[in-house]
């Protein structure tokens, strides 16, 4: 079935898939009742924040890794390339479809380790930032939690659905970590690209938040995220501005998803990954 969503006011038509059930949660903020790791944030009350990242990370060091390290999978897996003039935000120029496919496989699930970079500092930093000791271990399914990397080409379907990152866990047991989203603008973020995201959404009761359970279709394309279809009677989402060395930081129970790529000639690709509190 077709779907319109807003994001900046412009329309966006999805295709959700018809089978799948779509409900009203209960009369509860999961917010208030599993707590939140940003609620001591002076930003709490919109959900996210846009901060410089020198902080926690070093911005170049992490764009020249995440390039040689996207080249070498290309060229692992198609030798023949002439990858001279690559760079992340041509990379559309140089893959096809079905490449593009391989090289996903090989992106989605990184550590801060393959990139090189230096896993306590940031740890540490993100640790002092909030007050309280975090961890990339997910202290309810006892999995370490991947670095996602966002590839996403110019006029491409490379974004996923409206969702809530708790969803996934709570929706499997009922239960909800202590945890925050961490968003980073790699290459090629601009104002078409962003991630948009609904500011306060976070602080919805359930009741008014429509969406599938355990999972969703979107554009034929399987996601392990809950799709959310609409909120408060709303659809819309609005981009956040970000410049190369900002980071976005926001509670993982805020709406977000459905970052289409409007640029004309340009892959916006993008890191993200989450933190829990340590038991």
């Amino acid at each position: 079935m077709k779907h319109s969503f807003k994001v900046d006011n412009e329309k966006l038509l999805v295709e959700l898939d018809e089978d799948e059930k779509f409900e009203f949660g209960n009369k509860e903020i999961l917010t208030q009742r599993f707590g939140d790791l940003t609620e001591t944030k002076y930003w709490f009350d919109k959900g996210f924040s846009i901060t410089k990242s020198s902080r926690f990370y070093d911005a170049e060091k992490l764009y020249s890794a995440t390039q040689k390290a996207i080249k070498n999978i290309i060229y692992n897996l198609d030798p023949g390339l002439n990858l001279s003039e690559f760079s992340l935000e041509n990379y559309h120029t140089f893959v096809s479809e079905e490449l593009h496919s391989s090289v996903l496989k090989k992106t989605r699930r990184l550590f801060p380790e393959n990139l090189d970079l230096d896993v306590h500092k940031i740890l540490e930093e993100f640790s002092n930032y909030f007050g309280t000791n975090l961890t990339f271990l997910n202290p309810i399914t006892g999995k370490q939690q991947w670095m996602i990397a966002r590839i996403n080409r110019a006029g491409s379907l490379d974004y996923n659905t409206a969702h809530k990152d708790v969803y996934e866990v709570f929706d499997k047991y009922n239960d909800i970590p202590r945890m925050v989203n961490v968003w980073i603008p790699l290459s090629g973020v601009n104002k078409l690209n962003s991630l948009p995201i609904v500011p306060k959404s976070h602080l919805l009761s359930e009741h008014l938040i429509k969406r599938t359970l355990a999972g969703s279709t979107m554009n034929g394309v399987p996601y392990s995220v809950a799709s959310i279809k609409n909120w408060d009677g709303s659809a819309t989402l609005s981009r956040v501005e970000l410049n190369k060395d900002d980071v976005l930081i926001f509670s993982s129970h805020l709406i977000h998803g459905l970052a289409v790529n409007k640029s004309e000639d340009i892959t916006r690709i993008s890191f993200e990954f989450r933190l829990y509190e340590k038991s």
